[in-house]
């Protein structure tokens, strides 16, 4: 009897208990060290958690249990610290997880949470998660020295992962247990330093995310290329949608971009350096039906357009609209010329889709080309219409047209030009192909035509070749562009150039051939001549035409190497060699005479029957013996500088070659071929 006593007690202790109003009893646990799997400790406790938690989690503390026939586990009270050495949760990682753990009220709080991120960065903050499915999870985390390229890894975004630079924020999240979160439950805020990608320098990022009626209301800004970016707006959520309320506005603003900057990222180093100009803009659109697609419209404008130094128009701008993940730009705003049109659809998720067609109306093209000369835009007026019409995206296939109804090329009239053009091009490769099939144009009452065609691969190499005829253009009228003076018509030209280059990295690659026929042309008129006329004598005035010039030469080094030219009229001839530089240098020997009838009565009676006709080449004796009687008639000189501005130095007669000779023989009808 005596030894069920106190199991009698016991029970007659529980039965006088009022059950509806007990007390609970807890078993203390003062000391408590445990290593738990976590994956399996939430199975065992029936927690539904969002996303895979796996790791080996160590705890030290205390721990109060509930006792009695029907304890309540929510009364229980744990209390410590806990560490992981690596928490997984799905595929992102946790290393050195440390924090205070507090269980209490059904609800799991984790205090002074701290963890390192495997690639560079710090995590801090407090979670509280409750055990039952009516309770909330509830998150704030701190990010510290967050590498910007990891950020982009673990949202998914691959095209990013060179991101340079850290950042820091505060991530706030609340959602019920047992359901995944969805972005009505997202409150983030992230500031960066100055982020790199490659030559992309972006400052002072921002980025603001939280829930709102209208969805998720998020505001990006930063510093980049010389302006700045934002984006702000509303996208739409579970909530918002469920809601049917209507979409909120987003905007996406661009402000005072540098065009130098863009082209630097975009590796486009032809343009960099040389095209400046400031890009802004905006875009105002709405997410809308099932697919959420934007919709919206805006415009685009850029400003101080210029070509280095030289400001080609004040503003250049367009509207956009977009519908549908299609960009569409028109109405284009030119303050050049008569204006334009514009129709451009750029198709983000399918770039071969892309096109653009543009119309332009009596374009100043002479302004446009005054990189390439300065001198082209105040003497000439080249008023062109362009029509442009080409794919976009990876691959650029199109044409062009460039006509011109009347216009002033250096003073010299140009009227009916005709210059269609056609390109393909892969940026990406940097391979490409651009051909002018057939050009022609009436200038200076003659006509000119030709053929062009450039190719462009990777690594640089590139080649060009073409060729130009000219068909009775007239002589004296460029010669009185040169001069100031002189008749306008006249001295009509004929010939043709060819030329190729590989690889062609500027002028000086050029190489070819120059064949050109001239008569009746009044060269003596030219700067480069009128020195040597006045030495010459009167027969060789301004006012003297020469009957017949011949030029041959090559071009090769960035030089045009004179292999004959020659000038024959009844009172002078001019024989000349030399150079000229594609910079306008010269240096040229010329050797000239007082006229055919002067060598006749002198080179005739000397030579007599002693030489035959057909003798074929000139023996060294008989070449020697004929320039001492040619330079008795003739003089020579020496001429270096520029084209425009010749310096002209007279030397006496040397030996002269064979096709000199031959020249002066020839032009006195002397008789030997």
């Amino acid at each position: 009897m005596a030894t069920r006593m106190p199991i009698i007690l016991g029970w007659w202790l529980l039965m006088m208990l009022p059950m509806g109003r007990a007390q609970p009893i807890f078993l203390p646990i003062s000391t408590i060290e445990q290593t738990i799997d976590l994956e399996a400790f939430l199975e065992r406790l029936q927690i539904d958690t969002p996303v895979c938690v796996t790791g080996e989690a160590t705890f030290r503390g205390s721990a109060k249990i509930p006792v009695g026939l029907n304890p309540d586990w929510r009364q229980a009270e744990v209390r410590g610290t806990v560490s992981v050495p690596e928490l997984r949760l799905n595929d992102f990682t946790l290393a050195d997880v440390q924090a205070a753990v507090l269980v209490r009220g059904g609800s799991l709080i984790l205090r002074q949470l701290s963890a390192r991120l495997p690639a560079g960065g710090r995590v801090r903050g407090d979670v509280s998660v409750g055990i039952s499915p009516a309770t909330l999870v509830n998150t704030t985390l701190h990010f510290e020295e967050l590498r910007a390229g990891y950020i982009a890894e673990q949202l998914a975004f691959p095209q990013l992962t060179g991101l340079q630079g850290h950042a820091k924020g505060l991530l706030q999240m609340s959602w019920p247990m047992g359901t995944p979160p969805t972005l009505d439950h997202v409150r983030l805020t992230v500031e960066g330093q100055t982020l790199r990608y490659g030559p992309w320098t972006i400052g002072a990022p921002k980025i603001v995310l939280e829930p709102h009626d209208k969805g998720l209301r998020y505001d990006l800004s930063a510093d980049t290329l010389g302006g700045k970016v934002s984006a702000r707006g509303y996208y739409p959520t579970p909530n918002s949608i469920s809601a049917g309320g209507e979409p909120g506005d987003c905007q996406i603003e661009v402000d005072h971009i540098e065009m130098d900057r863009i082209w630097r990222l975009l590796g486009w180093n032809a343009m960099a350096g040389n095209w400046f100009g400031l890009l802004s803009g905006d875009l105002v659109y709405r997410h809308q039906g099932e697919q959420l697609r934007a919709v919206g419209e805006g415009h685009l404008q850029i400003s101080s357009l210029r070509w280095r130094s030289r400001v080609l128009t004040s503003s250049l701008g367009c509207l956009i609209q977009l519908e549908n993940r299609v960009l569409t730009l028109n109405q284009l705003k030119l303050g050049l010329g008569h204006g334009g049109l514009l129709h451009a659809k750029i198709d983000w998720y399918n770039p071969e889709r892309s096109r653009l067609q543009l119309q332009l109306y009596r374009m100043p093209l002479d302004q446009l080309l005054a990189p390439i000369s300065s001198e082209l835009a105040g003497a000439s007026d080249l008023p062109m219409d362009v029509h442009v019409d080409t794919t976009l995206g990876t691959h650029l296939r199109g044409s062009a047209s460039l006509t011109m109804p009347r216009g002033k090329l250096f003073r010299l009239t140009v009227h009916d030009l005709r210059c269609p053009i056609r390109w393909s091009i892969t940026p990406t490769n940097r391979r490409g192909l651009i051909e002018i099939p057939d050009f022609d144009a009436i200038i200076a009452q003659g006509r000119i035509e030709g053929r062009l065609l450039y190719r462009h691969s990777l690594g640089g190499d590139s080649k060009l070749s073409g060729w130009v005829s000219l068909l009775n253009v007239h002589g004296n009228s460029i010669i009185r562009v040169l001069s100031g003076t002189g008749p306008s018509a006249g001295g009509p030209i004929s010939g043709r150039i060819e030329f190729s280059a590989e690889p062609m990295q500027s002028l000086n690659d050029l190489s070819g051939i120059v064949k050109l026929r001239a008569e009746r042309l009044y060269l003596f008129q030219a700067p480069v001549f009128r020195e040597l006329g006045r030495r010459i004598g009167p027969n060789a005035s301004p006012q003297t035409a020469i009957d017949q010039l011949e030029l041959r030469a090559v071009v090769a080094n960035g030089f045009v190497r004179l292999q004959r030219f020659s000038c024959a009229a009844e009172t002078v001839q001019l024989y000349v060699d030399g150079t000229l530089a594609m910079d306008g240098r010269i240096r040229l020997g010329l050797t000239g005479s007082s006229g055919r009838k002067h060598l006749r009565s002198a080179i005739g009676p000397a030579l007599g029957l002693s030489i035959p006709l057909s003798i074929n080449p000139i023996s060294a004796a008989v070449v020697i013996q004929l320039s001492r009687i040619i330079a008795q008639h003739t003089l020579q000189a020496e001429i270096t500088g520029t084209v425009q501005a010749p310096r002209v130095v007279f030397h006496p007669l040397e030996m002269l070659t064979e096709e000199a000779v031959r020249f002066f023989l020839d032009q006195g009808d002397i008789g030997i071929r």
